[in-house]
């Protein structure tokens, strides 16, 4: 956990909730995607920030790794936080793209909120694995995410 870079939680729920609930599931399209992509880019850190939750993504599927070795029940959300960690990759690397295209603030909002919800969705199942299985380090998990 000590390998966690510092993301402000709060501000990625805020950009992911934007987009879908918490379980997931995208919200109506009149709800949903209406958020100022100045305001996204303050919340997320812009660039930087996406690459904190890359960073982070990483730090995630090794700790779901890590349970996974006591309790082989977790493959399934260990492999779900690989393919979020998948889809978080690609947008930040649209991202990328982008902005040697000249096109980041076109693309910022669109890519970046997505980014979020990858990370925001990965956060939770993590946390939910942990707590199922009542592992001793949840309270540390919550605090570190």
């Amino acid at each position: 956990m000590s390998q966690l870079l510092w993301i402000d939680r709060d501000n990625i729920a805020e950009v992911a909730l934007n987009l879908v609930d918490e379980s997931g599931r995208p919200k109506d399209v009149t709800d949903a995607g209406c958020m100022d992509a100045s305001r996204m880019w303050n919340l997320i850190g812009g660039l930087d920030g996406l690459a904190a939750l890359e960073k982070n993504s990483a730090v995630l599927i090794d700790l779901a790794f890590y349970l996974q070795q006591w309790y082989p029940e977790a493959l399934p959300i260990a492999e779900r936080l690989r393919l979020d960690a998948k889809q978080l990759k690609w947008h930040v690397n649209r991202l990328k793209a982008a902005e040697q295209n000249g096109n980041l603030q076109v693309s910022f909002a669109f890519y970046a909120q997505r980014a979020a919800v990858s990370y925001y969705l990965m956060t939770r199942r993590l946390l939910m694995l942990y707590e199922i299985r009542n592992f001793s380090r949840l309270a540390d998990l919550q605090q570190a995410i």
